[in-house]
C-alpha cells in the first residue's frame, strides 16, 4: 500500500524547494544572584551563549548586568561576596542603571 501524497500541478509533481538545514545549537543561559535562596536572591547579571552542540563552537552570545533597585552588600552571601569582588561583577553591577532593563536582541543569536 503506497501512502506517499504527492502535489501535483497539471499532473506534473510539484517539488517545491526545501528550506536549508538549520545546524543543532545549544542555548546557555546563565544567572549571577547575590545568593542561593530563590525567593530572596536577587539577580545581578543575565548570560546567553549559543554553541555548537561539542560546545566547540560559539555561535553568538548577550550579557547583561542588571542592578536591582535596592541592592545592598548586606543581601549577599558572603561566599557570592568574595566571588563577585573577584570577578569584578560587584563594579560593574553597580556601575549600571538601577533596574536597568535591557531588551534582548535576537539579532545578536543569528
Amino acid at each position: 500500500m503506497n501512502t506517499q501524497h504527492d502535489i501535483t500541478v497539471s499532473g506534473k509533481p510539484l517539488n517545491p524547494p526545501k528550506p536549508p538545514a538549520k545546524p543543532h545549537m545549544l542555548l546557555w543561559i546563565d544567572t549571577e544572584t547575590t545568593g542561593i535562596s530563590r525567593t530572596d536572591a536577587k539577580i545581578l547579571e543575565i548570560g546567553m551563549i549559543v554553541t555548537s552542540l561539542d560546545a566547540a563552537e560559539e555561535g553568538g552570545r548577550f550579557i547583561s548586568p542588571v542592578r536591582p533597585d535596592d541592592v545592598s552588600l548586606y543581601d549577599l552571601d558572603p561566599y557570592v561576596l568574595r566571588m563577585h569582588l573577584d570577578n569584578g561583577l560587584l563594579d560593574t553591577v553597580m556601575e549600571t542603571e538601577p533596574t536597568r532593563r535591557t531588551p534582548i536582541s535576537y539579532a545578536v543569536f543569528c
